[in-house]
């Protein structure tokens, strides 16, 4: 699109001026491509944003007035869906408010969250009535266990994008073989059901025999990280594998299963002979807590393995948990 001049004016740059007939200005004359051209560059955008996400626009209609925002906003979730970066919550420990009585999980209202780092969701889009197709609302049955989803729109139970323009909430039962192949609940652990960039593993769900709820909230952000250290050694006098087993385990409840970044590891004070090549490191992981471990051998001064003391220790680290 080219700016279009008042009819006559030399300059192609010319601003546009009212008529006042006090002062004896005419007026600038307004050329047919200064209108026309505006409105077929609109009527594209309108006609190009329905084509990349059909069913967020529609035609253009002139009974619409928002036509021209809802083209931008299906633009940047079109773009959005491209960028490598996970859900985030916009709260501040990054995890939904959600309600609980018998039967029945609800998502607190107004909660925002962000999509692929650009487009921002709210709860607010959803009803709060179990029944209604856009829900943040389930019932629940006894003796069951679930995760609470949510799918971005276009991708899994949130298709087409047309009919779940904000994405879709799905509570899943773990009994169910289309979802957990194993129907084992406790396979729910697995990094399979993590959270990913379009399918954001919002809570875990256990209901008792009385189909009372229990959840456990997830943190969903694009970058999970907790610095952890220990200082102390413990010793044992026992050469089993885990040592004196002394080391503490973080609780997290993340949306992704981390790893361990070691910074450095030491396995104890030089009072004793370490035989530090015998060192093995241990890291028990699962979304809901972390357990990193040094674990080395040592035997006394005299570096006498047969008739030296001998034992575990339970050694020092430092290192970043990280999803």
């Amino acid at each position: 699109m080219k700016y279009q001049p008042p009819t006559g004016s030399p300059e192609a740059n010319a601003p546009y001026v009212g008529r006042n007939k006090a002062a004896g200005i005419q007026g600038s004359r307004v050329p047919p491509k200064a209108v026309e051209h505006h409105l077929r560059e609109l009527v594209h955008l309108i006609e190009y944003a329905e084509a990349k996400r059909p069913g967020t626009v529609g035609a253009p209609d002139e009974a619409l007035l928002d036509q021209v925002r809802k083209s931008i906003e299906a633009l940047i979730a079109a773009g959005a869906s491209k960028q490598p970066v996970y859900p985030e919550i916009q709260t501040g420990n990054n995890r939904f408010i959600i309600g609980t009585t018998i039967g029945l999980v609800t998502i607190d209202a107004a909660q925002l969250w962000r999509y692929r780092g650009l487009v921002e969701l709210s709860t607010a889009a959803f009803s709060a009535d179990p029944l209604a197709p856009l829900k943040r609302a389930f019932v629940t049955n006894a003796s069951r266990t679930y995760h609470l989803r949510w799918h971005a729109a276009g991708t899994g139970l949130a298709a087409p994008a047309s009919t779940y323009p904000n994405g879709r909430f799905v509570l899943l039962d773990l009994g169910d073989p289309a979802y957990n192949p194993s129907t084992v609940p406790a396979n729910e652990t697995n990094t399979s059901f993590d959270t990913t960039f379009d399918d954001m593993l919002i809570a875990k769900v256990v209901t008792n025999v009385s189909n009372q709820p229990t959840v456990t909230a997830l943190a969903n952000k694009d970058s999970l990280r907790l610095y952890v250290e220990k200082l102390t050694y413990e010793t044992s006098l026992q050469l089993v594998e885990r040592g004196p087993n002394t080391a503490p385990t973080y609780a997290l409840d993340w949306a992704r299963t981390p790893q361990m970044n070691w910074n450095y590891i030491k396995t104890g004070p030089a009072t004793s002979f370490l035989l530090d090549v015998m060192v093995n490191q241990f890291f028990d992981v699962s979304r809901y807590s972390a357990r990193p471990q040094i674990v080395g051998i040592y035997i006394d001064n005299s570096f006498n393995f047969t008739t030296g003391e001998k034992g575990t220790i339970d050694g020092a680290y430092s290192g970043i948990i990280s999803a």
